[in-house]
């Protein structure tokens, strides 16, 4: 009996064991990945079959560049490994690697991958290569301060991680993305080398701890200035170009540059002289033209016989500029400042106008700058016809609103200026609606202007306060009911309610308060007789 029980004792630890081995094997999906490890690491598999614990003890280099594999299925196991090398593949996802404890380097560049794992737990990592997949964003590197080396150009991420702690970082690559700011890189003290041209980059983070820089690459980009770059004593290489660029940092500081390539941005002469008058210039490493055509000018229209002016300001401080002007390609006259002007415009004066700028400094010899175009457009004024007004009175205190209609007006250039001036006090009331408010009792003239000063010939009006109106005014100097109109034309006599004639003038006209000489009226109640007719009561308060 013992015997039997002994014998089916052994039976299942034999059986068990022969199922514990089973399990350490595991199918590679990968027809090209598993050839791969046949030939280069046969002794992990078993037929078509990884096994996992010998794939666990292989340490070194595991490289399968250009292999055609699409699917990496089993490279999980081979936790020892100090460098994996998957570049040039199919591959479009990556499986899980946070066992891998002795991992150095890791390359992935020219596949299909859209994500990343996380990586921060592999603490020994020095290369992080991604260049040239579908990334749309990056794991957490927080901890990774062995990082040497981060490349991940070419691929779609908008932003990237913290960079935080990364001290012992040398290289950045971040090319060709659709990056539009950059993290701090203020941690990055050993950075050597920072690429991150073709993003859509609109200013760069300091650089002032990045005294070890010897390569910047942000050209193809949208910057319109770069951070102080003397901190940087190392830096021998520099490419900014294809921004918007319109103020250089001081270079020179760069005692042996080998490449600075500052074209076509939006800098002048005033910048590129700054540049050429330092003794580090050389004709052979710095690279400044062409630039992008300079400056934004808006269209005009310039009535007949009128004046045209073209303003570039640009290079307004430099006396060594040349400034050829054309309209339609056509040169028409060269002057020394940025200024452009035909008096007595013509129809023939029509069109596109701009500059070529020229400066006599030796290192510019056969270099131009171009502005930008102003179209100008000769034009008649306007028909003036009738104008005419709707009035409205808003209140005794508030006044006049007046609603000008415009339609019998043809070829107008918008924007109109409307205007109606008191042709007693001379004040004007201004609007760029054709609403003016607040206007006060009086005689006025409107006039409409255009965009070319064209005006509309004067229209006059008067505005009189209905008998609702308190016949009440102060003129106290606070800008309302200071003075009381009269409309009624002739002579006015003006008396106090004594029967003493204190003021006399000729109507219509305004009465300020003041008697004929010169001294305020007081507080009190006064009569108004225009042509020896009584016209009015009229109180008047201070």
């Amino acid at each position: 009996m013992f015997a039997k029980i002994l014998h089916i004792v052994c039976f299942l630890v034999l059986l068990q064991s022969k199922f514990c081995i089973a399990q350490t094997t595991v199918p590679v999906p990968d027809a090209n990945f598993r050839s791969f490890l046949q030939t280069n690491f046969s002794s992990v598999m078993s037929g078509n079959l990884l096994d996992t614990v010998a794939a666990s003890n292989v340490t070194g280099t595991l490289n399968c560049h250009s292999r055609s594999i699409s699917d990496i299925t089993g490279i999980q196991y081979f936790k020892k490994l100090t460098i994996i090398n998957l570049s040039n593949n199919s591959i479009s996802t990556l499986p899980a690697l946070k066992n891998f404890s002795n991992l150095q380097q890791l390359y992935c560049d020219t596949n299909q991958l859209t994500s990343v794992p996380a990586l921060n737990a592999l603490t020994t990592l020095q290369v992080i290569s991604f260049k040239k997949n579908n990334l749309t964003a990056l794991p957490s590197l927080t901890g990774l301060t062995n990082l040497t080396m981060l490349r991940v150009g070419m691929n779609n991420l908008s932003a990237l991680p913290s960079l935080s702690g990364l001290t012992s970082m040398t290289t950045l690559d971040a090319s060709e993305n659709n990056l539009t700011q950059l993290p701090d890189l203020s941690s990055l003290i050993n950075l050597e080398n920072l690429y991150c041209g073709k993003n859509a980059l609109t200013v760069l983070p300091s650089l002032q701890t990045l005294v070890k820089l010897q390569i910047l690459i942000c050209g193809e980009n949208q910057l319109t200035s770069i951070p102080e770059l003397h901190y940087c004593t190392l830096l021998k290489f520099i490419r900014i170009s294809d921004n918007q660029i319109s103020q250089l940092p001081d270079l020179s500081f760069m005692n042996t540059p080998t490449q600075v390539h500052l074209d076509h941005n939006n800098l002048s002469f005033e910048d590129l002289l700054a540049v050429v008058s330092n003794s580090n210039y050389s004709s052979t490493v710095f690279e400044l033209f062409p630039q992008n055509i300079l400056g934004n000018y808006a269209d005009t229209i310039v009535k007949k016989n009128g004046q045209f002016r073209f303003k570039l300001n640009i290079d307004e401080s430099v006396n060594s500029n040349t400034y050829e002007w054309y309209r339609k390609n056509t040169y028409i006259s060269s002057t020394s400042s940025d200024l452009m002007q035909i008096n007595g415009v013509a129809d023939s004066d029509t069109g596109s106008y701009y500059a070529v700028i020229k400066n006599s400094n030796p290192a510019f010899v056969g270099d131009s700058l171009v502005s930008n175009m102003k179209k100008m457009k000769v034009a008649e004024c306007f028909v003036s016809a009738t104008i005419s007004i709707t009035a409205e009175n808003i209140s005794c205190k508030e006044g006049f609103r007046v609603t000008v209609n415009t339609s019998n007006l043809t070829g107008v250039i918008s924007p109109l200026t409307y205007s109606a001036t008191n042709t007693y006090t001379g004040e004007s009331y201004a609007s760029s609606m054709p609403v003016i408010s607040r206007l006060p009792e009086g005689n006025y003239q409107l006039q409409v202007q255009d965009a070319m000063s064209c005006e509309t010939t004067p229209f006059t009006f008067d505005l009189v306060s209905g008998s609702d109106c308190d016949p009440v005014f102060s003129p106290n100097g606070d800008g309302i009911a200071d003075t009381y109109y009269i409309s009624t034309p002739g002579r006015a006599k003006i008396f106090n309610k004594n029967g003493t004639l204190i003021q006399e003038f000729t109507t219509p006209a305004y009465w300020d308060g003041v008697d004929k000489n010169g001294a305020e009226a007081p507080s009190g109640y006064y009569a108004i007789i225009v042509n020896e007719k009584i016209t009015m009561h009229i109180s008047l308060m201070r």
